[in-house]
Order: C-alpha cells, then structure tokens, then sequence
C-alpha cells in the first residue's frame, strides 16, 4: 500500500528543500533499525529497495509527462486526502475539547492542515506540462475552495 502524507519534519531531504531544490523522501515507517545503530547497509531490504525506486520511476514518468488528466487526477486525490484528514482531525479536536482540551491549540491544528492541504492544491498548477489548462485551473480553484469549506466546518464545530 502506498499513501502520501504531508511533510512532518526533517530527513536526509530536508537540505534539498531549504536550498529550494526538489526534495523527495520514500519511506517505510517504522523498520526496527530506523535511525538507530543498526542502521546499516547490510539491514537494507532489497525488496524495499525494489519496491521504493519503482514508486519513484513511476511518479517520475507520470509527472515528466503530466496532461491534464493527470493534473486533474492528482488534484482530486489531493482533495481526497485533504477531507479525509480534517475529518480526523476534527474529531481528534473534538476529543481533545471534551476533556478540557485547549481550543486555540485545536482551531491551530485544523488551520495547519487546512492551509498546507490548500498550499498543496494551489502549486498543482505546475504539474501539467505546457502549463495548467482552464480545465485544470477551474478543477484547482473548486478543489481549494471545498477544503477550505471543510476547514471552516470544522473550525465552528469547536466548541470549548
């Protein structure tokens, strides 16, 4: 199974991304030597290997070769991820209110996400080639706008 997941935090990536070079990490969460001394070479699965360079080449030709399609695809699935984890969120924040969680920390948690989903949908404008179509731009801008209306619904179902 391969999912995505926004960035949370820092990996043998992260100089790429601060030098605002393109910055990828593929990982398999958690293996038992991750970031211990057993962190070695010979602890390396071939299989995983196999498995995470053929992930990479096939975004890599997806995206070398992006239409509008594509883009759309890519944009729908972005939406998807982005209702399904405010909705989680949500009601993780209602939880946490229910026993006398802070409100200010749970309306920033559900910003945080709402705003780096939307981030997210707004460069997809950069993944047709040739540049985003008006069918792409109109898919773009109705998607950010669903998201933020999650966002919005769940900020008021907070309730101190």
């Amino acid at each position: 199974m391969v999912k995505t997941n926004p960035f949370e935090g820092g990996s043998d990536h992260t100089p790429f991304l601060r030098a605002k070079k393109p910055g990828l990490l593929f990982w398999h969460f958690t293996d038992q030597f991750y970031h211990t001394d057993g962190d070695r070479l010979d602890m390396v699965s071939p299989d995983e290997l196999k498995n995470v360079g053929t992930c990479a080449l096939i975004g890599a030709l997806r995206l070398a070769s992006a239409d509008g399609g594509t883009a759309r695809d890519i944009v729908h699935e972005v939406e998807r991820a982005a209702t399904e984890r405010l909705a989680a969120e949500g009601k993780l924040s209602e939880r946490a209110l229910l026993q006398a969680g802070d409100v200010a920390k749970e309306r920033e948690i559900l910003q945080t996400w709402g705003d780096w989903y939307d981030g997210a949908l707004a460069s997809a404008h950069e993944i047709e080639l040739g540049g985003a179509s008006a069918d792409t731009r109109a898919a773009i801008d109705a998607a950010r706008a669903r998201v933020r209306a999650a966002v919005a619904t769940h900020l008021a179902a907070l309730r101190p």
